[in-house]
């Protein structure tokens, strides 16, 4: 089942998503009240960190980072016991376009 822009109870949007496997991944915060950090990782350390605001209009997501904004369209795809968030390109510089979180 496919929500454009829209979360569901099972996984709302203001969660920790995550991309790639166990030697390197993305993570991608999402908290209450507008507030983000994202990071890339290894399996021996932080790679990077981008912390940013956000503010939601329907399927769209409007981020800030250090004054610069960027509006990227996403959707919630629910399958099995989790979802993927896709984007239609990155919400920072260097993150990836589709993400996970097990319900």
């Amino acid at each position: 089942m496919t929500f454009a822009g829209r979360a569901n109870a099972t996984c709302p949007l203001e969660s920790t998503w995550r991309a790639g496997d166990v030697y390197a991944w993305d993570e991608l915060e999402l908290a209450r009240g507008g507030s983000g950090e994202w990071f890339e990782a290894d399996r021996h350390r932080v790679l990077r960190t981008t912390r940013f605001t956000w503010q939601r209009d329907g399927s769209k997501l409007v981020i800030t980072v250090n004054g610069a904004r960027r509006e990227v369209h996403f959707t919630i795809v629910t399958a099995g016991d989790g979802c993927t968030l896709r984007f239609d390109a990155p919400p920072v510089d260097g993150a990836s376009t589709e993400f996970y979180v097990s319900s």
